[in-house]
């Protein structure tokens, strides 16, 4: 399937996660059930890896580009922040430094479970 097939079928997926998110009612981005929904036809085999790769592939390369509108968004609504860039700045740092150290656990645990499966 070429690029453009595939882009199509993220945005179908994506346009389904959309639907149920408004019909149900459901307090979770559109996105992330999207995401699910995705992960849920992959798991069944319903669409393949191989339908979804090279498109999954570009947006990923080009990741850094996807936040640009949500950081121009931050940006116009500093105002919001105001009063409050010590107890942000906090919570940054302690939310980075927890998932630093979980992701370094976690990559560890896999690691040594990789090691003695060689074994």
């Amino acid at each position: 399937m070429n690029r453009l097939g595939q882009l199509g079928l993220i945005l179908v997926i994506l346009l389904l996660g959309d639907i149920l998110q408004v019909k149900f009612n459901i307090p979770v981005p559109a996105t992330i059930l999207s995401m699910i929904v995705l992960f849920i036809l992959m798991l069944f085999k319903i669409i393949k890896l191989k339908w979804v790769e090279d498109i999954g592939n570009t947006l990923l390369d080009n990741l850094s580009l996807l936040f640009i509108p949500a950081g121009v968004g931050i940006g116009r609504e500093l105002h919001i922040f105001k009063g409050n860039m010590l107890s942000l700045a906090i919570i940054i740092f302690i939310s980075t430094t927890v998932v630093i150290v979980v992701t370094g656990y976690t990559v560890q645990a896999l690691e040594k479970n990789k090691r003695s499966k060689k074994i």
